[in-house]
């Protein structure tokens, strides 16, 4: 009988779980002779490719020596590996996976963003995030200091060379850019820091502006997630105020693929782009 579970819970146990493997140093065909299981189990495990038991992921985070939350975590994996759109919460008490998007993030190849109101994390300055997580959150100075500087560290992928850096195409509404966050100052730098960013060769950022009129992602933001040489599926984000919604079936996806096209269709071009940001960042 064929799994037919969300496969992101799945995939990233498997990253997990071959990670803790090697780190652990053992081999694929060790591990299985130690875990009384097949090789192909281990394989099918850590390709994601079959939803895996509560048993099975505490044994394996016993013979790879893995710390408590590790264990928790995938625990919780194997347990959402089922569902059939894989929604995680950031409401107090429930898991949060704080990490896993940021894991997609950091093997995707390609990270396609259509953003209405904010500038994407991957391009905001450390003024302009503080400002949004100083209204948008009740958290300490301490925990919004933490986070700020986790999404700083982040944006490292769009200039590391091994593995090679994601290819970044961004599509920011007209109000992503006039809302002056933090105030004119702080917005003028961040402005300043999207012209900078599209000096480099991977990052793209387009405009899309008030007179383009309706176009077919007027209710959402979204992220598109692809992967190098096609190793996995695409992987759609969306990202309300408690959580994030991770969707995977080929139907969803052809669907935000094709709200892409519609936006990138009536976005200016890359170079309309440039000095339309160059003529907001004077005009405030």
């Amino acid at each position: 009988m064929p799994d037919t579970g969300s496969t992101v819970p799945r995939r990233q146990l498997g990253r997990q779980a071959r990670a803790l493997r090697r780190a652990a140093g053992y081999t694929a065909e060790i591990a299985a002779d130690e875990l009384g299981w097949s090789r192909h189990k281990i394989w099918r495990i850590e390709k994601g490719k079959v939803s895996a038991t509560k048993s099975d992921m505490i044994a394996m985070a016993s013979l790879y020596r893995a710390d408590a939350e590790t264990t928790e975590l995938l625990i919780a994996l194997a347990a959402e590996s089922r569902a059939k759109g894989w929604w995680h919460s950031t409401l107090e008490g429930a898991p949060t996976f704080k990490h896993l998007y940021v894991d997609l993030e950091r093997v995707a190849g390609s990270i396609r963003e259509y953003s209405a109101n904010l500038v994407c994390g991957l391009l905001q300055t450390k003024d302009y995030c503080w400002a949004i997580s100083r209204v948008a959150s009740t958290a300490s100075r301490e925990t919004i200091e933490e986070r700020v500087s986790f999404r700083m560290k982040r944006q490292a992928i769009l200039t590391r060379e091994d593995p090679p850096a994601p290819r970044l195409s961004v599509i920011l509404d007209e109000p992503a850019i006039r809302r002056p966050i933090g105030g004119t100052r702080v917005m003028e730098k961040q402005i300043h820091a999207l012209i900078e960013a599209t000096d480099l060769p991977n990052v793209d950022v387009r405009v899309l502006p008030f007179a383009a009129g309706a176009h077919a992602s007027l209710d959402t933001n979204f992220i598109i997630l692809e992967f190098p040489e096609n190793r996995e599926s695409p992987i759609v984000y969306l990202e309300p105020k408690t959580g994030g919604l991770y969707l995977d079936k080929p139907r969803e996806v052809t669907a935000y693929n094709f709200a892409m096209r519609d936006l990138e269709e009536r976005a200016l071009s890359a170079r309309e782009s440039r000095d339309f940001l160059a003529r907001a960042a004077k005009e405030l």
